[in-house]
């Protein structure tokens, strides 16, 4: 007769100490992969932003040269600036006593010009015919405006900072200019936003770049 032996294999199992270590490296392993990509998005974000910057200043430039001086300001606010009326250029109707932009639908009365914008006369650059005299107009995409509630347009940062108005249900954060006292370009404009990032503000600038601490 035939004998069938049956052998059971020598396996050797994890004990549990050593599925505990490899639960914990891959912890560690994870928690390293957010925070790198934590860094990443944040990263992304701070170049945007300085893209923006960028685009904004050309903008700012070429209004000089069209105009011969810098936008005006607002003396008693640098977040609350008319700084996109000026760059988008704006109509006058003296039937209805208000500026409307020439390439958007966004209008305002000229008294709330005056008391938000501290300024007599309304907008420099204004026209009552675009035709006969025109204006330096700039075009904004949707995503670099927006109206706040109490219907004032600002040219805004994509990321969130310290300085946030509220826009119907989200809160915008708006550039701060100054070209009639700049404290760091005496020859032209501060252009600046502060962002929040990693929990620290960071001020993304036209005359540096606080870096982000590791």
């Amino acid at each position: 007769m035939k004998t069938i032996t049956f052998c059971r294999r020598n396996e050797k199992a994890f004990t549990l100490v050593e599925l505990l270590v490899v639960i914990a490296i891959i912890g560690l392993l994870a928690g390293l992969i957010v925070s790198l990509s934590g860094h990443a998005i944040e990263k992304s974000r701070l170049s945007r932003v300085q893209v923006e910057l960028k685009n904004v200043e050309t903008i700012i430039q070429s209004y000089k040269e069209k105009k011969g001086f810098y936008p005006p300001d607002n003396p008693a606010s640098t977040v609350t600036n008319q700084l996109f009326y000026e760059l988008t250029g704006t109509i006058y109707d003296p039937l209805t006593a208000k500026f409307k932009t020439v390439k958007g639908s966004e209008q305002i009365f000229a008294t709330k010009v005056a008391s938000t914008f501290n300024v007599v006369g309304g907008f420099v650059n204004t026209t009552q015919d675009p035709v006969e005299n025109p204006v330096f107009s700039f075009n904004f995409s949707p995503g670099q405006y927006a109206t706040n509630n109490a219907g004032i347009t600002f040219l805004i940062c994509p990321v969130a900072g310290t300085n946030m108005m509220t826009s119907g249900g989200n809160l915008i954060n708006p550039w701060n200019y100054n070209s009639s006292n700049p404290a760091n370009n005496a020859d032209s404009f501060d252009l600046w936003v502060d962002v929040t990032m990693r929990g620290k503000v960071v001020r993304i600038c036209n005359w540096s770049t606080t870096p982000i601490a590791p």
